[in-house]
């Protein structure tokens, strides 16, 4: 378990301004991305086992990188960012609707959270976070 404080947001504010991202970020309960408010939200707390569920799920889609849990959740928050865009007001409901949806029928928790990376929104927050870590390890973004 790792905890995240006041300390830790200052310097990713500081790496996401040195990197261009005019995003803001702070500390929360959990990893989001707050599109209304363009918002990071990073948790106080962080337990990776969501996390170690991600990279689960990216590597069955055939992805075998070594992936760093905490890298890997901010770049997909980050991603959401940076592909926000791509979808209108409805298609974020309809995607924070059909998070919910799957949550309460939940049997598996890995199940659900596999099904809820496949929305729209989230797919393309992945991609774009998958794509950025490649890029930090071949040096072209980097850890300021």
């Amino acid at each position: 378990m790792v905890r995240f404080d006041k300390g830790t947001t200052k310097a990713l504010r500081h790496w996401l301004k040195e990197n261009g991202f005019a995003v803001g970020l702070r500390l929360g309960k959990e990893w989001a991305f707050e599109p209304e408010e363009n918002y990071i939200t990073i948790p106080r707390i962080y337990d990776d086992e969501s996390d170690f569920a991600f990279i689960r799920f990216l590597r069955s889609l055939g992805l075998n990188n070594d992936f760093d849990c905490i890298t890997l959740s901010l770049l997909h928050e980050l991603g959401h960012f940076e592909t926000m865009h791509l979808f209108s007001e409805e298609e974020w409901e309809n995607d924070a609707l059909i998070k919910c949806v799957y949550e309460w029928n939940a049997t598996d928790y890995e199940e659900y959270l596999f099904q809820y990376w496949n929305t729209a929104t989230e797919y393309s927050a992945n991609t774009w976070a998958v794509i950025a870590e490649a890029m930090l390890g071949r040096g072209d973004m980097e850890w300021k």
